[in-house]
């Protein structure tokens, strides 16, 4: 198997000095979870991508809706790079776990990313890593919440393929479709990215679905196609239910640590 030599990049400063942030999710089910702890946002559209407006910790923010995908999630950073030139890039959102130690609900601190090529990871590098503040702070923020928090790899694909990291020296990997994507354009434009995933599927419930079967020309979950499976297949309405439940509280996890690692990580 090749896995490409990972070049460390230094790490920048551990307390960033940023005024202005953005954030990169691809649907509408972990933006709103996120949006709901913010409070007041407003919501406008840029390049047909969905944009929300508001403040954290004093700092101009903007959350752009990219869809499910890598290609989704190049288009949509470019857009909010060019559009809002933040000094901080967050992507978000949930993953499946690849190790059984990881179980739906618990969190990842994404220290790199690669992409997944015909089951082979390749092209690793690392994302700006979280301050230990950030980490302790994420930490107490999961445990009454009865989650754990780990760290390792966003592993993006562009869709289901079964992925070998055997003697990768690949940490703890967590398989999605976009963060690659979003630390390509990052890199390019020089924005520093950070990354977090919570895990709404596991080796012990995998997802029910086909992802790739059901997404529309946008990249966005076409709910119908979910429910047509569920009606030819009443077998799989648990499995759908139970999903459900994982992906919301995945995301509940994730909004109580991502919300505490930046108020740990940034001055003032």
């Amino acid at each position: 198997m090749h896995v490409a030599r990972l070049t460390m990049r230094p790490a920048g400063p551990t307390i960033l000095p940023v005024d202005s942030i953005g954030f990169v999710a691809a649907m509408r089910q972990e933006v709103r979870p996120f949006l709901r702890s913010i409070g007041t946002c407003e919501k406008t559209a840029l390049d047909a991508f969905p944009l929300y407006r508001f403040r954290l910790h004093e700092r101009e923010c903007r959350l752009i809706e990219c869809g499910i995908g890598m290609a989704n999630a190049m288009r949509a950073t470019r857009a909010l790079l060019r559009d809002h030139c933040p000094r901080l890039l967050v992507s978000f959102g949930v993953a499946g776990a690849v190790t059984p130690d990881v179980r739906a609900g618990d969190v990842v601190m994404i220290r790199s990313v690669c992409l997944l090529d015909r089951g082979d990871p390749r092209d690793l590098q690392p994302v700006r890593p979280w301050s230990e503040a950030a980490e302790a702070a994420a930490g107490r923020a999961l445990q009454p919440r009865g989650a754990r928090l780990f760290f390792g790899t966003a592993v993006t694909t562009a869709g289901e393929q079964e992925v070998s990291i055997a003697g990768s020296g690949i940490e703890r990997p967590v398989l999605e479709m976009e963060t690659a994507g979003v630390a390509r354009v990052a890199a390019e434009q020089g924005v520093p990215l950070s990354a977090m995933r919570s895990v709404s599927d596991s080796v012990a419930e995998p997802l029910p679905f086909s992802i790739e079967g059901s997404l529309d020309q946008d990249g966005r979950l076409r709910l119908g196609r979910i429910a047509i499976a569920a009606i030819r297949d009443p077998r799989l309405i648990p499995r759908f239910a139970r999903l459900q439940r994982n992906m919301a509280g995945a995301m509940a996890n994730l909004v109580a640590a991502l919300r505490a690692a930046l108020e740990a990580q940034l001055p003032g």
